[in-house]
């Protein structure tokens, strides 16, 4: 049977979306460019007070 690893996988939308930013080399202020939104706005959904709206 396969062991898995100790460290606990997080999935949550901000770690995710932190993790994946930080696999491509960018500040938030760049991701929040170029997502054309503020980067204040972009910091909560990595901090996870906010989620986007996904219908927009």
């Amino acid at each position: 049977m396969r062991q898995l690893p100790d460290e606990k996988i997080d999935f949550t939308f901000a770690n995710r979306l932190r993790q994946r930013r930080m696999d491509l080399h960018f500040t938030q202020a760049e991701m929040a460019t170029m997502l054309g939104i503020e980067r204040s706005s972009y910091t909560y959904y990595e901090m996870g007070k906010t989620q986007p709206n996904l219908k927009t």
